[in-house]
């Protein structure tokens, strides 16, 4: 990628700056909804919001910039030069090699239970060479399967309209991220090897989940059969809790305030900041 001059390095610091108290301003006016462009004909479906906890999906987005080109030879450029243009998509420039691979690391919670992937792009080419987006399982030495675990392409958008997303449902792999022993691998493809191929970026969804109980139970009052066992067992595994003594958790004893305060705040990990 061309590295930009000074003055336009200055002009694009005082592009951003603008932007971002335009924004403030815009969010400040009470019923100002922000918009953002469409291309003419596009047709975007809606997305599910974020949200937390272990019913709600969350979002992990990786964006272009963090892919990096595997080749050597592989150059490549984007849409930057504000104040003028001010998107940034991968794509490639001149490549001797013929090969269009980009590569990047994605890192979600550990326990996370993948639901969705997502490919962001924009694909002008009509010679049937598109954007594919897979994703893959890796050891920890980053020795990977035979092929990837899922794949997304820009075919379908293609058809539609230049620029949008892809979207797939990952639910079926049952897949739990484990930073330990695996680590995930996202590698995209840019089949035409020139500026109508453009990645955007990508989208990982997961969902949170409680830790599997264990086959021995912790406490004497809470055995495998317990409705609650294995959340009982996530609190003591976690520190949370350590039972009421005695070997036991007590499960049918009332909670005080205070004891409500303890659970919260080792859950959340909650901190006062020293001055």
């Amino acid at each position: 990628m061309r590295r930009p001059s000074r003055r336009l390095a200055a002009v694009a610091l005082l592009g951003l700056m603008t932007a971002a108290s335009q924004g403030q301003e815009a969010l400040s006016r009470p019923g100002r909804k922000l918009r953002f462009a469409v291309p003419a004909g596009a047709t975007v479906s809606p997305r599910e919001a974020p949200a937390f906890g272990t019913e709600g999906a969350s979002f992990y987005r990786v964006g272009s910039v963090e892919f990096d080109p595997d080749s050597y030879f592989l150059r490549y450029s984007s849409f930057w030069g504000p104040p003028n243009v001010t998107s940034y998509r991968r794509y490639a420039e001149d490549d001797v090699s013929g090969v269009n691979w980009y590569l990047a690391v994605p890192h979600l919670p550990g326990g996370a239970w993948l639901t969705s992937l997502e490919l962001d792009d924009c694909d002008t080419n009509l010679q049937g060479h598109h954007v594919v987006l897979q994703l893959w399982d890796c050891d920890y030495l980053g020795e990977c399967g035979a092929g990837p675990i899922a794949s997304v392409s820009s075919e379908n958008n293609a058809k539609g309209f230049q620029c949008g997303f892809a979207g797939l449902d990952l639910s079926a792999l049952a897949y739990t991220v484990d930073n330990l022993n695996r680590q995930l691998l996202l590698v995209a493809n840019l089949e035409a090897g020139d500026a109508s191929n453009q990645l955007a970026g990508a989208i990982l969804g997961y969902k949170l989940q409680v830790s599997p109980a264990p086959a021995a139970p912790t406490f004497n009052d809470v055995l495998p059969n317990h409705p609650q066992f294995q959340f009982i067992e996530a609190l003591a595994a976690s520190g949370i809790t350590a039972g009421c003594g005695g070997g036991n958790y007590c499960p049918n004893n009332p909670l005080t305030r205070g004891q409500m305060a303890v659970f919260l705040a080792k859950a959340l990990g909650l901190h006062w900041a020293s001055h």
